[in-house]
């Protein structure tokens, strides 16, 4: 079952840029994953791909497909939140879709889903400290 933060920012390959446009400015969450017909994940299209499609002077009529990221690095829904925070970090992404075992949305991540009072968080060890001191 797809949550209800993602199916605000579902759209298909078919969707124009000004749509998309549209679509991603009423979801403010930066990132618009293109799915197919049965929800299988095809790309995302973050904030900064239409800004450089923009840029490159493409037109609003263009497709999400033309400009999305195809592959985009997903996580199964069978890791954990600690899994997806260090791909981010090591992709060096804000968004990680959360996928079922026929590559078909069902969550994200996002990076602000990490932060408290604007420090990532995530579930600490609890690793046992020895403080040795000593002296004369």
């Amino acid at each position: 079952m797809i949550s209800e933060k993602c199916k605000k920012i579902l759209v298909k390959p078919n969707f124009s840029l000004k749509a998309a446009l549209k679509q991603i400015d009423k979801s403010a969450l930066q990132a618009l994953i293109v799915v197919d017909e049965e929800d299988r994940i095809l790309g995302i299209i973050t904030d900064g791909d239409m800004r450089r499609a923009i840029i490159k002077g493409l037109d609003f009529k263009t497709t999400t497909q033309d400009i999305m990221t195809k592959n985009p690095i997903v996580i199964s829904y069978m890791n954990n939140k600690e899994e997806a925070l260090q791909l981010m970090k090591k992709y060096e992404v804000r968004h990680i879709p959360v996928v079922d075992e026929k590559n078909k949305i069902i969550d994200i991540f996002l990076w602000k889903d990490f932060l408290k009072n604007g420090e990532v968080t995530c579930a600490t060890k609890n690793v046992p400290v020895i403080i040795m001191a000593g002296g004369k």
